[in-house]
């Protein structure tokens, strides 16, 4: 995210090669995503997690990693235990 756009890299490893060649940022532009979810997609990567009502647009979702023990309450957070951390893709899958 910058500049109020939304990127990824290339995936072609010949385009991003030719694309570094000519000074150019390896990236395409993708859908914006919804401010909701970015905040949940970023906020996870915390060790201390986020305010547990960035949560309220995706109750079930939360429920479920909750009760898996994907997702745990840190007083007024919701956080990414540490020993699930190599877990966090798929965890954000159900925000994506």
């Amino acid at each position: 995210f910058l500049g109020g756009r939304d990127y990824r890299n290339v995936s072609d490893m010949r385009k991003y090669g030719a694309a570094v060649r000519a000074g150019r940022p390896p990236e395409v532009r993708i859908r914006p995503i919804d401010p909701d979810r970015r905040r949940i997609v970023t906020g996870l990567r915390l060790l201390a997690g986020i305010l547990s009502s960035s949560f309220s647009p995706f109750p079930s979702a939360r429920d479920f990693l909750l009760r898996e023990g994907l997702l745990v309450r840190r007083g007024r957070n919701i956080a990414v235990p540490p020993d699930k951390i190599l877990l966090l893709n798929e965890i954000l899958e159900y925000f994506i």
